[in-house]
């Protein structure tokens, strides 16, 4: 019989104390197989728009693309966790989800993928693209597969024939190993100085889930139920 551990028992008491009886609910939900241990995952609309199989195949990737399809959801986040300078550039009333999924097929039992629209406080519209890591280890490729990512929705733009917009990439990791990958692609070239204005380079910004203590995490409580599974999915003390 499945026990309710220490972070279980917080789990629990964030939702009953906002949702009451929607906790019984919770500990009827499906438990999905990860490598070789199950873990519970508390969502009652689990196989919602995607067939059983594949959300027992990868069940990190439906959690994810299923909560973070909310605008709701995806603006709290924004709000409390990008800097105050970057939400200040930002209308985040009218929060868009564009194509979701821009992971080569290869890649997509360790990445999902999101792509949000929203307009500039000038009236330009700018993306938000949000790329979520699977793994419980920082994976030393992502800047490169970050590149091509934000070259195809570029190129999208093109073929669509409007203007490409500025594009804000955000690295959601999870993992259990701290991370320890590079920000900006430039590293990667090892360039002197007298070279780097010329190297291609951008920036993404890392939210290592990983990093927050349990009572750091903020937000309305769907937000700190959802935040608070994504960062002991991997761990032993769920």
């Amino acid at each position: 019989m499945w026990k309710v551990g220490r972070v279980g028992r917080r789990f629990y008491s964030v939702i009953e104390g906002h949702y009451g009886r929607w906790a019984q609910r919770c500990q009827a939900c499906s438990r999905l197989s990860l490598g070789n241990r199950t873990t519970l995952v508390e969502s009652p609309h689990l196989a919602h728009n995607m067939p059983m199989t594949e959300a027992l195949t990868n069940p990190h990737d439906h959690f994810f693309r299923e909560k973070f399809s909310d605008p709701a959801l995806v603006r709290d986040f924004l709000h409390h966790y990008l800097p105050a300078e970057m939400v200040s550039l930002f209308d985040l009333s009218l929060l868009e989800i564009l194509k979701d999924n821009f992971v080569d097929v290869a890649l997509r039992d360790q990445h999902s993928d999101l792509l949000y629209k929203v307009n500039l406080q000038t009236g330009r519209v700018a993306y938000i693209y949000l790329l979520f890591e699977h793994k419980s280890c920082p994976d030393p490729e992502v800047l490169w597969q970050l590149f091509r990512y934000l070259y195809n929705i570029v190129e999208q733009a093109r073929k669509d024939k409007v203007p490409p917009p500025p594009i804000l990439p955000i690295v959601f990791y999870h993992g259990v190993e701290k991370w320890n990958v590079a920000h900006d692609l430039a590293v990667l070239f090892e360039t002197p100085d007298a070279l780097r204005p010329y190297v291609l380079n951008f920036r993404y910004w890392l939210y290592d889930l990983s990093a927050y203590s349990d009572e750091e995490i903020k937000g309305q409580v769907v937000l700190q139920v959802v935040l608070l599974l994504l960062k002991y999915i991997m761990r032993d003390e769920l």
